[in-house]
């Protein structure tokens, strides 16, 4: 089910708070197990390089084989996708973008009287405010949110 958001047209600064409490209820559901680039090229490789990134269950299964477990190997071909990835995957890098969003939201505001961001006094709604429109837009799209 998708959520109803405000409008980003006609209340940005709502739909990027909306947007970024999507985004940390997402974040607070996951397990937070480190992510790490591994480099697989072994041997003779006919592919290229081979990159990959792997979460903790892939390098330290559970003792019980009866216990479920979720590993997950990546294969991203080249080191700097990688890196990529596994910084992406990190939930402080998802904390960072939300907490960058909601400091730009909930400090720009509509000046009715000067139709002017109240924050920046540029016209509103401001760059910054639209800036992070795009980012949440791009974030929802990019989930299905």
């Amino acid at each position: 089910m998708t959520a109803v958001l405000p409008d980003p047209d006609t209340d940005p600064a709502g739909y990027v708070l909306a947007v970024a409490d999507l985004r940390e209820k997402r974040i607070d559901g996951l397990p937070h197990d480190p992510w790490t680039v591994c480099d697989a090229n072994e041997g003779s490789n006919p592919y290229g390089p081979l990159w990959m990134v792997t979460n903790d269950a892939f390098h330290n299964p559970p003792a019980d084989d009866d216990e479920l477990w979720l590993a997950v190997e990546l294969h991203t071909g080249t080191k700097d996708y990688a890196v990529h990835f596994a910084a992406e995957a990190n939930p402080a890098h998802a904390r960072a973008e939300v907490a960058l969003w909601r400091g730009i939201a909930e400090r720009s505001w509509h000046d009715e009287e000067s139709g002017e961001c109240d924050r920046c006094r540029m016209h509103w709604p401001c760059s910054d405010l639209l800036a992070v429109v795009a980012a949440a837009r791009a974030y929802q799209e990019g989930t299905g949110t």
